[in-house]
């Protein structure tokens, strides 16, 4: 017996606009969970369509089978999915949801097209969907334009619709020992504590399950790189443990988590965008936080797989039948966008900049796209016409990377991290990029000479401290000291500039402060700074760098004096290094220059010396 299709049209208005609500409503993962829908588990995609899910759930007792397709949406305006049942009470569900500018708010439209399988479907559906489902999305939508309201978007962590799991017996005396001890060792306020404290007690388990810093950060209004030491000290102190997961470089889904960067594999595989990647420290190992058993046991549990909120670095998403076009009405930030389709291989780029064509028409067939790049105004309208013979899955998405990530090659390049878990190394053998690093490498001018003018034991205390005031430095300026070798030491930045602004305050401090015992000339420390490519490798149980960089970066430094800092024409093109230089050209001079490095066969290269001018 066949049914009828059932129609349920729930329409509620919100005081905040549709761009605030966005990131809260199209949460499907959170929504699902905030709503009582049960846990989801993947089972992998369908042999015939990769795009295509294959999920379960339990429900009244027993396992019910679908197969999901993907979500399809344009933020922040609509979002919607499709789902056909395997077994169970129903045969099929299709959802959409639509923001609609009402006045000042929106008008939020919920539509829900569901099809029964079978008597039991029929008789339940009126009762489940249009009374008792009708009432739990309409509370959490409230909740969620309250949230909005009080600028809390995107996370609602302080005050959960579904209580978490309640701290484990003694956990509350360990969080005020362990708090205490903190606040010792850091000298931290309350206002970067307290916020951390509160969440670990009234969180509930998808907010803990996986907290990020730099989001918290941000949702917070507080110091980042202070929030992240802080997290990295709580994991040390018992309060938090943490894990690295390795993201898909095109749906930056989590394919796998590892507790030790040790079982950190070179090379990942994503089912669901069918690619096999490398797992660079700089984009595709993030670095996420959980409470530690001793304080709470949470569960993990997926609610949702596939919205929009969980690939939001995807602007829009749909299905485009054969031989049709689809109409996408723009509104972008400038900068750089790709566009891709799930069968394709090659993509297309966008550069959306201000005054460019306020429209254009783009073609996709079975091989690639045309035109291979475009240009567009950020407010503007985008044609895509399939060409080919199959139906297409179109995406458009944002290249820049996630700002809110703790990337694996950003924290293994701080102080903190490398100063309390030393032991976190890749396995030996595996050769893994970090993506492009700032290196240093200093060394102690005429050192040698020292140790026989005023002897080894106060020659010794010298440069004993001149370390001490290089690594207070370099952590000052977000980076981190790789290793030392003799009275030398190599240094990691993220940033450029950090490591420019690093080494002048160090070459500072010690020509002011360290001089021999019998007054003679202060240190000198001379200096090479480059950016590049890195590979990360284990080296006697430490993580450490090599490569063209690395080699480079060393030959600068024996380029310099001691009374200035060698730095490589790349490095110098950098935008914040120029971006300094300029503001500071009335304290610093930089002088281009030609060297023969050892080991570059291809010329002299291209290098510069960056001095203080000299005191009047």
């Amino acid at each position: 017996m066949k049914f009828a299709e059932r129609h349920y049209a729930f329409r509620w208005d919100l005081k905040n606009s549709r761009e605030k609500l966005w990131p809260l409503v199209a949460d499907t993962n959170r929504f699902n969970h905030d709503t009582g829908l049960p846990p989801m588990i993947t089972d992998g995609i369908d042999s015939e369509n990769p795009t295509v899910r294959m999920m379960r759930l339990k429900f009244w007792g027993g396992t019910i089978r679908w197969r999901e397709y993907p979500y399809e949406w344009v933020a922040p305006e609509r979002f919607g999915v499709v789902r056909r049942y395997l077994n169970g009470p129903l045969e099929s569900l299709r959802m959409q949801a639509v923001l609609e500018p009402k006045d000042n708010g929106t008008r939020l439209h919920y539509d829900l097209w569901i099809v029964p399988r079978n008597f039991i479907g029929w008789l339940a559906i009126p009762i489940q969907i249009g009374i008792l489902t009708r009432n739990s999305f309409e509370r959490s939508f409230r909740h969620y334009d309250k949230l909005a309201t009080e600028d809390s978007a995107p996370a609602n962590e302080s005050r959960p619709l579904v209580p978490g799991s309640p701290l484990t017996f003694g956990a509350r005396r360990r969080l005020h020992d362990i708090a205490d001890r903190l606040v010792k060792k850091l000298a931290t306020d309350s206002r970067i504590l307290d916020p951390v404290l509160h969440l670990l007690q009234t969180g509930d388990d998808l907010s803990l399950n996986r907290m990020r810093p730099y989001a918290l950060a941000k949702l917070w209004n507080l110091p980042r790189h202070a929030l992240l030491d802080l997290f990295l000290h709580a994991t040390r102190e018992g309060l938090l443990d943490f894990s690295w997961e390795v993201l898909c470089p095109l749906c930056r889904g989590t394919k796998s988590t590892v507790s030790n960067l040790r079982q950190l594999q070179g090379a990942a595989h994503c089912e669901t965008c069918n690619i096999r990647f490398d797992a660079n420290l700089d984009q595709a190992v993030e670095l996420v936080f959980s409470p530690n058993p001793a304080i709470k046991n949470i569960e993990s549990h997926e609610f949702c797989v596939g919205g929009p909120q969980v690939t939001p670095h995807i602007i829009a998403q749909q299905n485009l039948p054969p031989s049709k076009t689809l109409h996408w009405d723009l509104d972008l930030k400038p900068g750089r966008y790709r566009l891709r389709a799930a069968s394709l291989n090659e993509c297309c780029y966008l550069n959306i900049i201000d005054g460019g064509p306020k429209s254009t028409t783009i073609s996709l067939n079975e091989e690639q796209w045309h035109p291979a790049e475009s240009s567009l105004d950020p407010a503007s309208t985008l044609r895509i016409a399939n060409d080919s013979e199959n139906p297409q899955l179109v995406l458009l998405e944002q290249l820049a990377w996630m700002d809110d990530a703790v990337t694996a090659a950003e924290v293994t390049a701080r102080q903190t991290f490398r100063d309390l878990f030393s032991s976190e190394v890749i396995a030996y053998g595996e050769k893994i990029s970090v993506g492009n690093m700032t290196l240093v490498f200093t060394d102690l001018r005429g050192s040698t000479s020292l140790y026989e003018k005023i002897g080894d034991a106060p020659a010794f205390g010298l440069v004993m401290d001149h370390f001490e005031i290089l690594k207070k430095h370099v952590a000052e300026h977000d980076g981190a000291i790789i290793k030392t070798m003799g009275d030398a030491i190599m240094a990691a930045f993220i940033q450029p500039v950090d490591a420019l602004q690093a080494m002048l305050a160090a070459q500072e401090e010690l020509a002011t402060r360290l001089q021999g015992s019998d007054g003679g000339q202060p240190l000198a420390l001379k200096g090479g700074i480059h950016t590049g490519p890195c590979i990360a490798i284990n080296q006697d149980e430490r993580l450490d760098y090599f490569g063209t960089t690395v080699n480079l970066t060393a030959r600068l430094e024996g380029l310099s004096c001691g009374e200035d800092i060698v730095v490589s024409q790349t490095f110098l093109q950098e935008a914040t290094v120029k971006a300094f230089l300029r503001e500071k050209s009335g304290q610093l001079t930089v002088e281009p220059a030609t060297a023969h490095v050892k080991g570059i066969e291809a010329g002299p290269v291209n290098i510069a010396k960056i001095r203080r001018h000299p005191a009047p």
